[in-house]
C-alpha cells in the first residue's frame, strides 16, 4: 500500500462494483465455459474509454426475492403487550434520592391534572414545565402513589387475604404484624396503640418491602437527615416519619456499610510515624547528665469535708515562660542540688526594666555564706543534695569582672 501511494495519486483511483471487478471471479466458482462472457478476459468496459472522458456507469439493482435467495433469511419479531393501570415500580430505580422521585411524580400528576382540568387564569394548562413550588398536598399525593405502586406489586397475596377477610398464610413476614388497609388503599401495620396520644402515621406505619428500591431511598433520605449518626438514629427517624421497613436492621446496615461519609467518619485513625530518638537518649552517660523539666505542675490539692465524704479542689499553677526570671531561677535551683556538672550551662536570669541592679559587698557575702548549711535538705524526691559552689559563683558573679570573682572564691574558701 505504501508503494502504491508513493507512485500514484488519489485521483487515479476509482470505485468499481462487484459485477465489473475481475478479481472477484478468482474467489468465486465460475464454469470454464462461461469465462468468455465475464470480465475475466476483457476487463471492465471503462478501460476502453479514452483518457479525459468522464466515466458514466449505469447501476441497476435487481429485486431480491427472499424465497429464492438462499442467503436471505426472513426473521420477523412481534411484540404483544397489555396495557397496565399501574405505574410500575421498576421505573423508580432510575432515581437516586427519595426527594427527586417524589418531585418527579408530583410533576407528572400536576401535568395530567392540567390537561384534564381547565383553570380560569390559564397559568397551568397542557404540557408545560411549571415553575411554581409544589404544595404539601401534591407531595403527599405523590408519596401515596409511589407506596401504593410498590405495595400492590409486592403484597398481592396479603391484599387479597385482607379483602376476603382471611388469615395471612403461615410463614409470611407480615403475619405477626397484624396488617390492615386504610381508606387510601395502603397497607399499614396494626397494633394496640389505638388510644395512644400519637399521630396516626406513628400508630399505624406504612409497610415498605425491605428488598425494594424505595426502601433504599428512604434509608438514604433519613440517614442524611440525622447527619449520619448510625443505625439506631436512622431507624428511629424512619419509624417517626410513619414507615415500617420489613427487615429494617439488615437494610440499614447494608446501606450504612456502603456510605462514603460514614466510612470517613468511622475510619481508623492515622498513626503518626515516630521520629528517630535523639542522641542524648541513646548515649551511656551518668545520671542527671541530661535533664528534662515538666513545668505543667505542681497540682495544689485542697481537701474539704462534705456531708457524704470529702471533695478535692485542684488548682494549677501557671508554668513560667522560658525567658522569664522565675523559670531560670527554678532551673538554677534544681541544678544547684547536684554536685556533678551538667551539659546544660548555668543561665543567668535577665533583669526586667523595673528591677534594680543588686550591688553586694564582699563582707556581706562572707557573712551570708557562713550562715548557709552545706548539707541541703532533701527535695520532693527525698534526695539530699549539697550546695553547688560553682552555681553560687555563676549566679552572683559577673563574667567580665575577674577581680570580683576572685574575691567571691576567697570568701567561699
Amino acid at each position: 500500500v505504501q508503494y502504491i501511494r508513493r507512485f500514484s495519486k488519489p485521483e487515479q483511483w476509482h470505485y468499481i462494483c462487484t459485477t465489473q471487478n475481475p478479481a472477484d471471479h478468482a474467489t468465486r466458482s465460475v464454469p470454464a465455459a462461461q469465462l468468455t462472457s465475464t470480465t475475466w478476459l476483457t476487463g471492465p468496459h471503462f478501460l476502453s474509454i479514452a483518457a479525459g472522458q468522464p466515466i458514466t456507469e449505469e447501476v441497476t439493482y435487481d429485486l431480491i426475492e427472499p424465497n429464492l435467495d438462499p442467503e436471505v433469511r426472513s426473521h420477523a419479531t412481534t411484540l404483544t403487550g397489555h396495557p397496565s393501570s399501574t405505574l410500575g415500580s421498576y421505573r423508580f430505580e432510575r432515581f437516586s434520592s427519595w426527594k427527586s422521585l417524589v418531585q418527579a411524580i408530583a410533576f407528572l400528576k400536576h401535568v395530567v391534572k392540567s390537561k384534564i382540568t381547565v383553570k380560569k387564569d390559564k397559568t397551568c394548562c397542557g404540557w408545560h414545565v411549571c415553575t411554581q413550588p409544589y404544595t404539601a398536598e401534591e407531595l403527599l399525593e405523590a408519596e401515596t402513589l409511589i407506596i401504593t405502586c410498590v405495595q400492590q406489586e409486592t403484597y398481592r397475596e396479603e391484599f387479597s387475604c385482607i379483602a376476603a377477610r382471611k388469615d395471612i398464610p403461615k410463614g409470611n413476614s407480615l403475619r405477626k404484624l397484624n396488617p390492615c388497609v386504610d381508606e387510601d388503599g395502603l397497607l399499614r401495620i396494626g397494633g394496640r396503640l389505638k388510644h395512644g396520644r400519637l399521630e396516626a402515621r406513628q400508630k399505624y406505619p406504612l409497610v415498605i418491602p425491605g428488598q425494594s428500591h424505595i426502601a433504599t431511598l428512604l434509608v438514604r433520605h433519613f440517614h442524611d437527615k440525622v447527619r449520619h449518626q448510625g443505625r439506631a438514629f436512622t431507624e428511629g427517624a424512619i419509624r417517626t416519619a410513619g414507615f415500617w421497613i420489613v427487615g429494617a436492621k439488615n437494610c440499614i446496615k447494608r446501606i450504612l456499610h456502603s456510605c462514603v461519609t460514614c466510612l470517613k467518619l468511622r475510619g481508623r485513625a492515622v498513626e503518626q510515624k515516630m521520629a528517630d530518638l535523639p542522641a542524648d537518649r541513646l548515649s551511656m552517660e551518668p545520671p542527671f547528665t541530661y535533664v528534662g523539666l515538666d513545668v505543667f505542675g505542681p497540682w495544689t490539692v485542697i481537701t474539704r469535708r462534705t456531708q457524704g465524704g470529702q471533695a478535692n479542689n485542684k488548682r494549677l499553677r501557671p508554668p513560667p515562660s522560658n525567658d522569664s526570671t522565675d523559670f531560670l531561677n527554678i532551673l538554677n535551683t534544681y541544678f544547684s542540688r547536684f554536685k556533678e556538672s551538667n551539659s546544660i550551662p548555668i543561665m543567668k536570669a535577665p533583669l526586667s526594666p523595673d528591677d534594680e541592679v543588686l550591688c553586694l559587698d564582699p563582707a556581706d557575702v562572707q557573712m551570708a555564706l557562713r550562715k548557709v548549711n552545706p548539707q541541703k535538705a532533701a527535695g520532693p524526691d527525698n534526695i539530699p543534695g549539697l550546695a553547688d559552689d560553682t552555681t553560687v559563683v555563676e549566679l552572683i558573679s559577673n563574667d567580665n569582672d575577674s577581680a570580683y570573682r576572685e574575691e567571691v572564691n576567697q570568701l567561699i574558701a
